[in-house]
């Protein structure tokens, strides 16, 4: 995307080698902004993703990096590890090795989910399993130690984005919705199943540069209620020491061109926020649906 300028004169710009991001200074603003944004990038050819999260401090970490980050070394929350960390290659085949044991040996798709790829050879179970695990994260029992998946959840719909963006909110947090133009990051579209890209990030293990995230798209899924209403997308985090976001600004000074747009959503608009999803039928009981 090309870098234009916000709208609104009163919105704020910070931008360094680690984020582009946009702070209006009110709920009015921040819609007339972030239609402003969804409306220009719109076009046929694009795909662009929205995703939201209610502290706009928190980096863009896939939940297993959190995880590892906590409960293993000990980072503090939208932290990241530090740049001596980053460049260790031990520290990078500890991350991918964790991820490898628990997806390749320790948590394995259940008897149904094996029968329906059975059935059909493009379906990937162990897609559908870590999907499961995305939407439905308090039911996951298999390795407590080491919680979620390498996978980031995205959302073709600009007011899915808000909603995550303002779920479970303190009125006192400024919350941020990221918006990504997918078709800069070139051809990252994937269809090899789970355990090609298992393989993949164990061979990338030795590589200099950070691998960009890949873009899940299976060909076939099984109909899941959640995931269809939220319109989700999901990338999968190829390299633990960086957040998504680090890894795109690379990418983007490597392409001249802008990847990634950071809103902030202010403080104290929880509640304008929660009457605007409530008019466009998004609450949690339809967005949250429980199977």
């Amino acid at each position: 995307m090309e870098e234009f300028k916000p709208r609104c004169r009163s919105t704020k710009i910070h931008s360094n080698e680690n984020e582009w991001a946009w702070r209006p200074e009110s709920f009015e603003s921040f819609m007339e902004e972030y239609e402003y944004v969804s409306n220009t990038l719109s076009s046929p050819d694009r795909l662009v993703l929205y995703r939201g999260q209610r502290d706009h401090s928190w980096l863009l970490d896939s939940t297993i990096a959190r995880s590892l980050k906590k409960n293993w070394f000990h980072v503090l929350p939208g932290h990241q590890f530090s740049g001596q960390a980053q460049e260790s290659f031990e520290l990078h085949r500890l991350l991918v090795s964790a991820i490898l044991w628990k997806f390749a040996y320790v948590v394995r798709p259940s008897p149904e989910l094996r029968m329906h790829a059975e059935k059909s050879i493009e379906l990937d179970s162990m897609f559908e399993m870590m999907k499961r695990c995305q939407q439905y994260p308090d039911r996951e029992h298999d390795w407590p130690s080491v919680p979620g998946t390498p996978l980031v959840d995205w959302s073709r719909s600009s007011e899915i984005g808000l909603f995550f963006a303002n779920r479970h909110r303190n009125k006192d947090q400024a919350a941020a919705v990221f918006i990504l133009d997918a078709t800069e990051t070139g051809k990252v579209q994937m269809k090899k199943k789970v355990e090609e890209i298992l393989r993949i990030m164990e061979a990338q293990i030795n590589e200099r540069s950070p691998g960009l995230p890949l873009l899940f798209c299976p060909p076939s899924q099984t109909l899941m209620l959640r995931a269809k209403r939220q319109e989700a997308f999901y990338f999968a985090h190829m390299d633990l020491r960086y957040d998504l976001a680090r890894i795109w600004r690379i990418h983007e000074r490597e392409i001249a061109r802008r990847v990634l747009l950071k809103m902030i959503l202010p403080s104290g608009t929880n509640d304008a926020v929660s009457e605007y999803l409530k008019n466009k039928g998004l609450t949690e009981e339809f967005v949250m649906v429980d199977e």
